[in-house]
């Protein structure tokens, strides 16, 4: 995912000075938030992609795309400071293509929609890699979504490029093998949702939140990258030996029916035997129903848990006065505040 940039960047007449904390030690590169007039270099640095290139290009210079409203697009630029030439950039935003194609019900949609975003673009120039730009801006985009209140990061990239693919290990995603999708489960909706991913693309997905309302898994094992051999997903198991195994167990009985009247006294020991077998039959079910009833315990003690924590969380964003920190505060309080309705939970 590299691009070369033509051109050079000005930095005087920019509408706004960026911190010295955005410049890490003994870099030259500076990461920030997109800016209006860089829509253009943003775009080229997407040769191979002319759709999403003229969408950032478009919202940049729209001034739509600094995330500052804590739930849409946002777009990062990384500045080299000597040479002032822009050499890479990133962006994510609600995937709501993807949600769509969940077809869920609208309460579960309106909850993913705040709960994960996608990284829809990413480019570096080749000789801004030693910078390690790529893990930078991925973190730069996770702590804004992160403060945010959303649970997850997700996206997908193209086959056939392992220095990439071990790049977004290293930076905490989980990688699929090619073609394995990705399945989101939450109490809201019985049945788990699940994102298709292309047999020519990995998705990969990273934890923002410390006790997420939804769970994010790979509908297959993950990618196992290791002395550059080809991952494997193992298939499912087939019913193919059960029902072998059945036959075995019905053709038993057939060989003992020579000694029929030496064999009523081991006749009594396989009703002993029967009999010991029923209270088996029964201890399964207590034992589900246990389960759940513990489960759904569980769950109401976490939702509680999770409630209190956004309270708090709201207090001291209301306390700070930043309107982003205070409305990102409360969307996310306002989903837990849901999720806790339809369990019935009374705060």
């Amino acid at each position: 995912m590299t691009a070369t940039v033509p051109g050079v960047i000005s930095t005087k007449t920019r509408r706004r000075q960026g911190s010295a904390g955005q410049r890490p030690v003994a870099s030259s590169v500076w990461v920030r938030p997109a800016r209006v007039g860089e829509g253009r270099q943003v775009a080229a640095l997407l040769p191979n992609d002319p759709s999403t290139a003229e969408l950032l290009r478009s919202s940049i210079e729209a001034d739509r795309a600094d995330g500052t409203n804590g739930t849409e697009l946002l777009v990062l630029v990384a500045i080299d400071r000597k040479t002032d030439r822009l050499v890479g950039m990133g962006a994510a935003g609600v995937p709501r293509q993807w949600i769509a194609a969940l077809k869920l019900p609208q309460q579960a949609a309106r909850l993913v929609a705040r709960t994960m975003v996608a990284v829809g673009a990413l480019s570096v120039v080749p000789e801004a890699l030693p910078q390690k730009l790529i893990p930078r801006i991925l973190n730069r985009l996770a702590d804004h979504y992160r403060d945010a209140g959303f649970q997850w990061m997700a996206g997908h990239c193209a086959t056939g490029a392992p220095a990439w693919l071990n790049t977004l290990v290293e930076s905490g995603f989980t990688v699929g093998d090619k073609g394995v999708g990705m399945r989101l489960q939450s109490a809201l909706w019985p049945i788990p949702a699940n994102l298709a991913t292309q047999q020519t693309q990995h998705a990969f997905f990273r934890q923002l939140a410390d006790e997420p309302t939804v769970l994010m898994t790979l509908q297959g094992v993950p990618l196992q990258l290791r002395d550059g051999a080809a991952p494997v997903v193992p298939a499912p198991a087939a019913p193919a030996p059960a029902e072998q195994a059945a036959p075995e167990v019905a053709a038993a009985p057939k060989a003992e029916p020579k000694p029929k009247a030496a064999a009523k006294p081991k006749a009594e020991a396989p009703k002993a035997e029967s009999s010991k077998a029923e209270p088996s039959k029964a201890e399964p079910s207590e034992t589900a129903e246990q389960t759940k009833e513990q489960e759904q315990a569980d769950t109401i003690r976490t939702v509680r848990r999770r409630v209190s924590a956004a309270k708090g969380r709201l207090t001291r964003a209301l306390d700070s006065g930043d309107e982003d920190r205070i409305a990102a505060a409360r969307a996310h309080l306002a989903t837990l505040e849901q999720q806790a309705a339809s369990l019935g939970i009374v705060n």
